[in-house]
């Protein structure tokens, strides 16, 4: 996936803009639409897209892509951020300058391959934004790092340099995922140090005295350390504080179970095993577990196949996390809207009139009746050979758009509501009013179509 977050410049910062507006408005048929709902600040909309500089030669015309490449990669590790910020921000002007495909309101680094977001933490007035970023784009192997944005006010964002390196025995194949806090008034970031293919991994602490430009690291959990010694599943680390100790939730594998190991600091340096938190046949092995208080109960999340979720109770004296039952949720959820009634004759397929733009966000809500299949289509050409259609399939319960679904479970006779964000080149769906699910789908044309930014009913 090709892409970068598209910027109105501003000295040496780049910004992200909302997605433009376009008002429904009834057909000649009648057909009362909902309106399009346009509040989500795209700084708010913390949606990671990747961009593969290299191969935009195509999409960028006259721009030289391999001579910007070249230039921002010779300063890419200068702790100087008014050399790195300058040549990150002239990278990103000269590559999406003419590509019309690069979204505007996601997040993404300067260029290559980005992953989880390590952050964000607000630090002196100032929001920071640590991410896995892969500038070599060589899978992780000596080259994956954390890229670093920083801004004032989560519209208007400035490049700083990527920290940390993975130049040290512990992490030489890669920095990978963590969390940052902020300690004793410095920026702090525990992550998993990678080595060898991921058959070793480090528990790595980095701190900055300098406000997040440089840092320096430490190994503080050695590879031994690992509760089941035989996997090397053990990474991506959530850290909070708790009184006087700092405690640590790192996904992890009994073996057989995905499992989230549970760890206490005094100092953020010296650790100590618990116990499992907790443990699930749900998937063979847990990433990115976080624990969440919400409403006097916690919420569990931890990355594995469809990211689920479980919510229940945090007992901190044994310690263990309890769920309600045992069986999780699939991690998506959304805001309810209110809207128009829509009624639409079986077969019919009405053009909705004054819908388009290359960025805009798409509210509908369909009461389905018997209907098996329905929905709109996107990007759809003037005479509509071309276009993504944006379905709903009763009978399987699924969603999806073009050849691709997943299942969606909706109670019988419910209205369905489908909440698109359309964003140039990509596409991000939720549908339901309370539990929405979300897909995120790269809608890029052929080279020989012209896709017209226009909005039709699917029949």
């Amino acid at each position: 996936m090709r892409s970068a977050w598209l910027a109105s410049w501003s000295g040496c910062c780049w910004s992200c803009q909302r997605p433009r507006a376009s008002r429904w408005k009834k057909s000649k048929k009648n057909l009362a639409l909902s309106n399009s709902h346009y509040t989500v600040p795209a700084a708010c909309f913390l949606v990671m897209a990747m961009v593969a500089a290299d191969s935009c030669a195509e999409e960028v015309g006259k721009i030289d892509v391999q001579k910007l490449v070249s230039d921002y990669r010779a300063v890419i590790k200068s702790h100087d951020i008014g050399i790195y910020s300058k040549a990150a921000l002239e990278f990103r002007k000269g590559i999406i300058a003419n590509d019309s495909h690069r979204p505007i309101f996601h997040f993404t680094g300067p260029e290559s391959w980005i992953n989880d977001p390590n952050g964000p933490i607000f630090y002196k007035g100032k929001c920071h934004l640590f991410y896995q970023f892969d500038p070599i784009v060589n899978g992780g192997r000596s080259g994956r790092t954390w890229g670093h944005a920083v801004s004032d006010d989560l519209v208007h964002w400035k490049d700083w340099p990527g920290v940390p390196w993975p130049d040290t025995q512990y992490d030489r194949s890669g920095v990978f995922s963590g969390n940052t806090v902020v300690d004793d008034g410095k920026i702090k970031a525990l992550y998993s140090g990678n080595v060898n293919g991921w058959s070793e991994t480090y528990g790595m602490l980095a701190w900055s005295d300098d406000g997040g430009i440089t840092f320096q690291k430490q190994m503080v959990m050695p590879n031994s350390d690992r509760p089941n010694a035989t996997s090397p599943v053990h990474w991506d680390g959530q850290v909070w504080k708790d009184g006087n100790q700092c405690l640590q939730l790192i996904g992890g594998t009994t073996g057989s179970q995905g499992a989230d190991f549970l760890w206490k600091s005094p100092d953020l340096v010296h650790w100590t095993f618990i116990n499992p938190l907790f443990v699930s046949a749900t998937a063979a092995f847990f990433e990115l577990p976080y624990l969440i208080p919400l409403d006097g109960r916690h919420v569990l999340m931890s990355g594995a196949g469809l990211n689920p979720y479980w919510i229940g109770s945090y007992d901190d004296k044994l310690p263990v996390f309890l769920p309600d039952k045992n069986e999780p949720e699939s991690f998506d959820a959304g805001t309810y809207y209110s809207f128009n009634n829509v009624t639409v004759g079986e077969g019919v397929a009405v053009p909705l009139k004054g819908v388009s733009g290359s960025a805009l966000e798409i509210v509908s809500k369909f009461s389905p009746g018997k209907a098996k299949r329905f929905g709109i289509k996107v990007r759809a050409s003037a005479d509509e050979s071309v276009s993504l259609p944006v379905w709903f399939d009763s009978a399987g319960s699924e969603f999806g758009s073009g050849d691709r679904s997943r299942k969606c479970y909706l109670k019988p006779g419910e209205d369905v509501t489908m909440k698109i964000f359309v964003d140039q080149s990509i596409m991000d769906v939720y549908v339901g009013g309370r539990v929405m699910t979300r897909c995120t789908l790269t809608i890029r044309p052929p080279s020989s179509s012209c896709l017209l930014p226009r909005v039709a009913q699917l029949s």
